[in-house]
């Protein structure tokens, strides 16, 4: 109770400072300035229109935005496993939505550093859940950020705590709820928050911040973990849902992405952001069903590593070919998509680096200290040293994480303390590890005795 009265207080403390030095709903301070695999790039052409191209129609009673985009935009759906952390890339602009758990914290920095990243413009929490503001907090010790936007729910947790904390601390930042959120590109086109529609959802994932990217003809909608509810109020507001490439909400689950909600968006895209061999059965065959008869081309993380979509705001290309999908027997056709050329390759996500990890003992006692033992390499084996490696051990009642960094061998040495664990409760450590915006992982287990 007195951690949720905590909460409550860094809530408000932080929406009033945000009421006071905001930049406005309209404005956004412009200011300065992973793995993948090496498949071909893929590029989509927007069909031509019969008339000059016409902005799409926002929400009842909002200017639809009035300058041309200049340049390139990019998006990184980056592969941080069961988890999100997306990077919005203009010419003099950074956003990021989401950083993924605490252990991928590391991995997100050098990540963003790889690509040129020394300040952020916006920052978004989609909603309090760990695999999407856990690497938040180490995010924002490594950078200045001009802008926050988060969804003002409540979540009484340790990483949560520290990400309310470090934002009351960070002075030239504008913190601000998503209601009615317009930031506006410097090189043209808008991030609009279309959601949460309400105050009072009972499961945080419908809570998420929901947000629509427009660049030119081209428009991404970015769902954070909102389920079928949050999408039933969104398609019920009339707000405008289309958008070239979704990304998918909640990593694919059967919870979500509805088929009455995919005939408002229309994708020929879809990103999902999903862990390799998760425990969840994400993404779900359902869903990943109503994608191919809706004619969306598949995108995965788990599958493909990360994805790095660019746009001019007439077409766009993927650094990957889509994932194909098998469809069901008797499964309708689905939507033709608009035919592919083939311009320059977008940007390639470099390899993942291989992660090899072991404990001193599988089964140690409790008051003892059991050693995770990590090796990493390139991927023809060779040791990477100076990689930044986290390990974190799921408890069962909490999460720990401690971090190292590989020597000249490629192995690093990180030792937990074990207290009062629970004897036959399986501990799962999960290891991440990062050189240069490159990114691995690797997990190991032990069960105190």
């Amino acid at each position: 109770m007195r951690r949720s009265r905590l909460l409550v207080g860094l809530l408000v403390a932080l929406l009033v400072v945000g009421l006071v030095s905001s930049c406005g709903p309209g404005t956004s301070k412009p200011g300065p300035g992973g793995p993948g695999d090496s498949s071909p790039s893929q590029a989509t052409t927007l069909p031509p229109a019969a008339s000059p191209p016409q902005p799409e129609p926002a929400p009842p009673g909002t200017p639809a935005p009035t300058t041309a985009p200049s340049g390139q935009l990019e998006v990184h759906v980056i592969d941080v496993g069961q988890a999100d952390a997306i990077l919005l890339k203009t010419p003099g602009w950074y956003a990021l939505i989401d950083g993924g758990n605490v252990a991928d914290g590391p991995a997100v920095v050098g990540y963003l550093k790889g690509q040129g990243v020394k300040s952020l413009d916006l920052l978004v929490n989609t909603h309090p859940h760990e695999d999407h503001v856990g690497g938040l907090p180490a995010v924002l010790k490594a950078f200045p950020v001009k802008r926050v936007i988060f969804s003002g729910y409540v979540h009484t947790t340790r990483i949560y705590e520290e990400f309310l904390e470090l934002l009351t601390r960070a002075k030239e930042t504008s913190v601000e709820g998503p209601k009615g959120q317009v930031v506006t590109l410097p090189a043209g086109g808008e991030l609009r928050i279309l959601g949460p529609l309400r105050k009072d959802y009972e499961d945080l994932n419908d809570g998420s911040v929901v947000a629509r990217l427009t660049f030119g003809q081209v428009s991404f909608l970015f769902m954070g973990d909102a389920e079928a509810r949050a999408e039933e109020d969104l398609v019920a507001s009339g707000a405008e849902l289309r958008a070239t490439i979704l990304k998918v909400g909640h990593h694919g689950s059967d919870s979500g992405t509805t088929e009455a909600f995919l005939k408002k968006v229309q994708p020929k895209a879809a990103v999902i952001s999903v862990g390799k061999g998760n425990d969840y059965g994400h993404p779900a065959p359902e869903t990943l069903e109503r994608l191919r008869a809706a004619g969306a081309d598949v995108y995965r993380t788990d599958e493909q590593g990360t994805i790095v979509i660019t746009t001019d705001g007439k077409g766009f290309k993927v650094n990957n070919s889509p994932w194909a999908i098998t469809p069901p027997a008797n499964a309708p056709p689905a939507v033709p998509t608009a035919p592919a050329t083939s311009p320059a390759p977008a940007p390639q996500a470099p390899t993942a680096l291989r992660v090899e990890a072991s404990v001193s003992n599988p089964t140690p006692a409790q008051y003892s200290t059991v050693t995770v033992y990590v090796v990493v390499t390139d991927q023809a084996g060779k040791p990477i040293e100076g990689a930044t490696v986290t390990t974190t051990a799921h408890y069962k009642s909490s999460d720990t994480a401690h971090s190292g960094v590989t020597g000249a061998d490629g192995k690093v040495a990180i030792d937990y303390r074990i207290s009062r664990a629970t004897k036959g409760f399986t501990v799962r450590v999960n290891v991440v590890a990062e050189k240069s915006g490159v990114v691995g992982r690797g997990e190991t287990a032990f069960t105190p005795r």
